[in-house]
Formats: structure tokens, C-alpha cells, sequence
């Protein structure tokens, strides 16, 4: 085969010879980056994730990243193995054009096109992300197919194809066949000896990355066994209201995204006011794959029967203008707004801070004669009390609380 490809196809031979390389060390790249997303998500994010549109984890989060229990990179590994092993090996059969070995290659290579064609219209239709790899994957199906198909082009593709169907469906007579005879049997064994050893490392390279990484990786048994205390937490169900205008929940991100944050705070909260900003930070990383949602819980005795303290006098009526300024379409607005009032930051006892909070409906423009309907009529403390009742059966024990994907 190698001579053969050598006079017959020159160009073709190294570039052939590359890609099925290339194909190999993706894929097995793959099987790795799946491992780690999914068995150590706490060693760090993938390395092919480059921006928030443009990453692996997107499609390893995904219910298409695996096929009865195996990673699509480590099947991958097995074909681009399995097709190294077999131009390594493969004598082309003495009969006329199309020879059966390369044309059951090509059709091996065009059931790969497919293959790749169906992933890339999943990623396009149901994924928020580009997976870089599974794009490279992709490139190297196409021109696989090419190279293959260059080979013996005069053939046509139909008869190329017909006959590579039947020379696959004849292929496990023909491996027995090599053994019914005695000669170069030793070399014969040594071949299937070595197609099986290839199988068992490509089919299982998940299984081989999973000990590499638990031999290296070795979390601090604190963040370990916080991690493990987060996940054998009882996934609570947070509703969303969205049907009523004026009860109606606020969220930022795609509704369908992967990852639901819930977060329960207090606009005179320091610690809240300060994670509002890495919350910021989490959006503009991730984009659609977060969304965050924003409830009230205000520790001030005015509003909240919990609270016996008067510490944060003002919350309760920070939490009510902002849900009133959300009935004119201005809550993401005025939940910045009070969350960066220098009034609310300062130390100063002589802060006017009930002022500075009022001055949102000039700042930001709101229609007062609806802003005083609004606080009038006390609506949006109902809203408020939902809030609390709700942060009181999770069992809120401060803010901010957070709740991610119902833990």
C-alpha cells in the first residue's frame, strides 16, 4: 500500500498521512477535555475555551458530547486510529480499479462526513457556543474525504460505494480467513494482537485520561469537600414568576441557560453591593449559558418580620423603588443604580441616604405620578414578602445567597 500510494499519488500521500494524525490527536484531545469538564470540573476550565462564544465546554455540557458511555472524542480516536493502522497495513488487492480495501475506507470516510455534518447542525441549532475543536474535527472529516475520494476518482462515487459496502460486510470472513492457514501465521496473530491493543487504548481513552488526571490532580481536601457537600445537596425548586406584570421575577441571561443562578440580597448589604460586580463578571464571560435571577430579601425590620435589628433602614424602600421603577421597564437600571449609590457606601452618619435613593425617579428619568401610583399602592411589597417567604423555606441563612441549579 505504501509503494502503491507513493507512485500512484505522491502528493496525496503525506497530506493523507497528516490529517488521519491530526484527526487522532483531536480526538483523543477531546476524550481528555471531556474528562476533565465532567469527573474535575474543580481543576480549572478547558483550555479551548477562548471566549465566551468560541468554547469546548458548550459541548460537553451537552447531552450530545457522549454515545453509550463513551466520549465522541474517544470514538473519534478509535476511527482515526483504526484508519492509521489500516494504511500501515493494508496490501492493495491485485483486481481492477476500485480495489475493495480503499473503496470500504471511503465509505467509512463518507459515513464520518455524516457523522460530522449531523454534529455541526446540532451546534448551529441547539448549542449557545462553537466548540474550536469539534470545528477542527470537522475540517479534517471534509478534507479526509477528498483526499480518499481523489484516490481512484474514475471510478465514480456510486461504484466506489457499492463496492465498499461489500467489501465491508465481507471483512469479518475475511480476518478469520487469515487464519485458517498456517503461513505467516505468527505474523498474522501479531497484527490482530496489535488491532486489539489499538482498540483497547482508543475506545477507552476516557477511561485512561480519568486515572491520569486522579493520579495528578489532587484537590485541597477542603474545596473537595465543599464540592461534595454541594452536590449531595436536595435540588430545591425556585419558582419564577413571569406571567404577572407587576408580581413578575427579574433575571438577566437566557432563560434556557444551562446554568440558573438565584440570588437572594439586601441593597444596603456591603457584601451584596460588592458581589453584584463579580455577578457582572460572570455574565459578560458566559453570556447565554447563565442567567442570573434577582430576589429580595431586605434586612430591615420595616418590611421583613425576620429581622428584629434596624440596621438597613433603607432596604426594605430601595427593594420597593427598584421593582417600581421595573413597571415602567427600568428595574436592571435601578438595581445598578442603588447598588453603586455612594450614599449607601459611605460611613458617614450624616449621609442623607434616604434622599440620595429618591433622587433614582430624576436620575433615571421614571414617570413620578406612576412611581407614586406604584408606592401607594403597595403592590410591590407583596411581590417583596414572596421573596422572603420563599428565601425562609430554602433556609436563608444571610446575603447574599445564592442558589446554583437548585442547590
Amino acid at each position: 500500500m505504501k509503494g502503491y500510494l507513493r507512485e500512484m499519488y505522491p502528493r496525496w500521500w503525506l497530506g493523507l498521512f497528516f490529517l488521519l494524525f491530526s484527526g487522532l490527536v483531536l480526538a483523543l484531545y477531546s476524550s481528555f477535555e471531556y474528562v476533565h469538564v465532567t469527573e474535575f470540573p474543580l481543576s480549572g476550565e478547558a483550555a479551548c475555551n477562548f471566549t465566551a462564544t468560541l468554547n469546548c465546554e458548550s459541548a460537553i455540557s451537552s447531552p450530545y458530547s457522549s454515545l453509550f458511555g463513551f466520549s465522541l472524542g474517544s470514538l473519534g480516536a478509535l476511527f482515526y486510529g483504526l484508519s492509521l493502522l489500516f494504511f500501515l497495513l493494508y496490501a492493495p488487492e491485485a483486481e481492477e480499479s476500485p480495489r475493495g480495501g480503499l473503496s470500504g475506507f471511503f465509505v467509512a470516510t463518507t459515513a464520518s462526513l455524516g457523522v460530522s455534518f449531523i454534529l455541526f447542525l446540532i451546534s448551529l441549532l441547539t448549542l449557545e457556543a462553537w466548540c474550536p475543536v469539534c470545528l477542527a474535527l470537522y475540517a479534517v472529516s471534509i478534507l479526509l474525504w477528498i483526499f480518499i475520494w481523489r484516490i481512484e476518482r474514475e471510478s465514480g462515487i456510486l461504484m466506489r460505494l457499492k463496492v465498499g459496502v461489500s467489501a465491508l460486510a465481507h471483512l469479518p470472513k475475511d480476518v478469520l480467513g487469515l487464519f485458517a492457514t498456517s503461513a505467516d501465521r505468527v505474523s498474522r496473530f501479531g497484527v490482530m494482537g496489535v488491532t486489539i491493543v489499538s482498540v483497547a487504548i482508543l475506545l477507552f481513552s476516557d477511561l485512561w485520561f480519568s486515572l491520569l488526571l486522579g493520579a495528578f490532580y489532587r484537590p485541597s481536601g477542603d474545596l473537595q469537600s465543599l464540592y461534595d457537600e454541594w452536590k449531595r445537596a436536595e435540588i430545591q425548586q425556585i419558582p419564577f414568576q413571569e406571567e404577572d406584570i407587576y408580581q413578575r421575577d427579574y433575571r438577566k441571561g437566557a432563560s434556557d441557560a444551562s446554568i440558573r443562578i438565584v440570588e437572594f440580597f439586601d441593597y444596603e448589604c456591603p457584601a451584596c453591593r460588592t458581589f453584584y460586580f463579580d455577578l457582572k463578571d460572570l455574565l459578560d464571560e458566559f453570556g447565554e449559558q447563565v442567567v442570573i435571577e434577582y430576589r429580595n430579601y431586605p434586612l430591615d425590620s420595616s418590611c421583613n418580620s425576620n429581622i428584629t435589628s434596624t440596621g438597613h433602614e433603607f432596604a426594605c424602600d430601595a427593594a420597593e423603588l427598584a421593582r417600581c421603577a421595573g413597571e415602567q421597564e427600568q428595574f436592571f437600571e435601578a438595581h445598578e443604580y442603588i447598588l453603586t449609590l455612594e450614599a449607601f457606601d459611605t460611613r458617614d452618619p450624616l449621609a442623607d441616604k434616604g434622599h440620595a435613593l429618591r433622587s433614582i425617579i430624576s436620575e433615571l428619568e421614571l414617570d413620578r405620578d406612576l412611581m407614586i401610583d406604584c408606592l401607594s399602592s403597595n403592590r410591590q411589597m407583596r411581590a417583596i414578602q414572596r421573596d422572603i417567604e420563599i428565601a425562609d423555606q430554602l433556609g436563608l441563612r444571610g446575603t447574599p445567597s445564592v442558589w446554583l441549579n437548585g442547590r
